[in-house]
């Protein structure tokens, strides 16, 4: 699911994006893989397709898994790509206590 709680609160649908287990799809210019499948609750390697669909909040049965902080990351990095929004950044390996941050 694409859209947050306050989306939900206020409309009768949910945005989401298609995920797919035939991997030609990653191909595609904005396509996430997903790395993590597996823990993710997934049967097999999958890609979120860069396509946003609405849906009534009815039409969906059941929760099959949840993508990791790093997966949602880039579907926000891919969506702003899509969006010609402002890039978000990569994020930055952690910096230690007593390590010097780089440059």
């Amino acid at each position: 699911m694409v859209s947050v709680a306050a989306y939900h609160e206020a409309h009768a649908d949910v945005v989401l994006m298609p995920i797919t287990s035939q991997l030609h799809q990653q191909e595609s210019p904005y396509a996430v893989s997903i790395k993590d499948w597996h823990s993710a609750g997934l049967l097999k390697p999958s890609v979120v397709k860069p396509v946003l669909g609405t849906y009534e909040k009815t039409e969906l049965h059941k929760k099959l898994g949840s993508l990791s902080s790093v997966t949602r990351l880039a579907i926000k990095r891919s969506l702003a790509g899509i969006m010609g929004f402002k890039q978000i950044p990569a994020p930055s390996p952690a910096v230690h206590p007593g390590q010097i941050p780089p440059a």
